[in-house]
């Protein structure tokens, strides 16, 4: 094989690899504090979407822009992963979807849930 075409193929692998890792990265979830959680655009806690908590630990710019948003419902709230969570149900769901019968249709996510509403 020539060392052009595997330095190609070396190439394509290392940027599949940062892709993938960045997209994962971009939708992954931490627990920064006891009961909270943030996601790359905000954190939350039991009682919902935080600008405090935002700020604190995503930095004054990330708060800055949830708080541009102005006023909005935040206590339901859906995560850059599709979790979404309720906070006066206090569970978190793997989709944010109704069934017919007008309930909830996604699964519990039990670790988002557990780190969000149990002390």
């Amino acid at each position: 094989m020539p060392i052009i075409t595997i330095l190609r193929l070396v190439f394509l692998i290392l940027s599949a690899t940062v892709v993938s890792t960045g997209a994962s990265t971009l939708h992954r979830l931490a627990s920064p504090a006891q009961g909270v959680v943030c996601d790359v655009f905000f954190c939350a806690d039991a009682k919902g979407v935080s600008d405090a908590l935002t700020t604190q630990f995503l930095g004054q710019v990330r708060g800055e822009q949830l708080s541009a948003m102005g006023d909005f419902y935040h206590s339901a709230f859906t995560f850059a992963n599709r979790i979404f969570c309720d906070t006066k149900a206090k569970v978190c769901r793997k989709d944010r979807f109704f069934d017919a019968d007008g309930k909830r249709s996604g699964s519990i996510e039990d670790n988002t849930t557990r780190l969000l509403f149990e002390p």
